[in-house]
């Protein structure tokens, strides 16, 4: 076989995968988001279930550190005995709801503070925690995070290139945030 048949067989195969793809259904964020549960019994508007036993919340108008974001959810929003804190995200699917409800608000994707920080770093082992205290198994970092860039990225923000991708940052960046709480 020459080189150019073997380019034009290679070329033939990979757009009958191609169109295979093309095919398959797609689906809008804003289809894929619009039945995203509400949440009863938290006050005020904009909240939605997470998972069986919570509630979050995207807050986009006010860009606030992590620390202060952090604050921000344990100081002014509490149900049931439970505080909030920045989101802890434990499967795909509770990913998912968090892209709907920060796309519900703010169609533009701008980053957002999630709940996860470095809490130590020794010889490139960097782990995380979630402010919740939850235990942090599950993650979506974007292809070559986290870096810890000049040792100063202890963050995490959501929306890094895409939906739902994760980037370390510098905590003294601000962000909107969204805050999850107990329910």
């Amino acid at each position: 076989m020459r080189p150019a048949e073997g380019i034009a067989i290679l070329l033939l195969v990979g757009m009958m995968f191609m169109s295979d793809s093309a095919a398959a259904p797609t689906t809008t964020l804003d289809e894929f988001c619009k039945n995203l549960p509400k949440c009863e019994g938290i006050a005020g508007e904009g909240w939605f279930r997470l998972g069986e036993g919570r509630c979050l919340k995207a807050f986009h108008t006010t860009y606030l550190n992590f620390e202060d974001a952090e604050k921000a959810c344990t100081q002014h929003i509490s149900h049931n005995n439970f505080t909030a804190h920045l989101v802890s995200i434990h499967s795909k699917a509770e990913l998912d709801q968090v892209v709907c409800a920060m796309h519900k608000v703010t169609p533009g994707r701008p980053p957002y503070w999630i709940g996860l920080h470095l809490t130590f770093y020794v010889e490139n082992n960097l782990i995380y925690d979630w402010t919740d205290g939850t235990q942090h198994m599950f993650d979506n970092f974007a292809y070559n995070q986290p870096n810890f860039f000049n040792e100063e990225e202890k963050c995490i923000e959501t929306n890094y290139y895409s939906w739902g991708r994760w980037n370390d940052v510098n905590c003294a960046f601000t962000r909107p945030y969204v805050c999850a709480v107990k329910v």
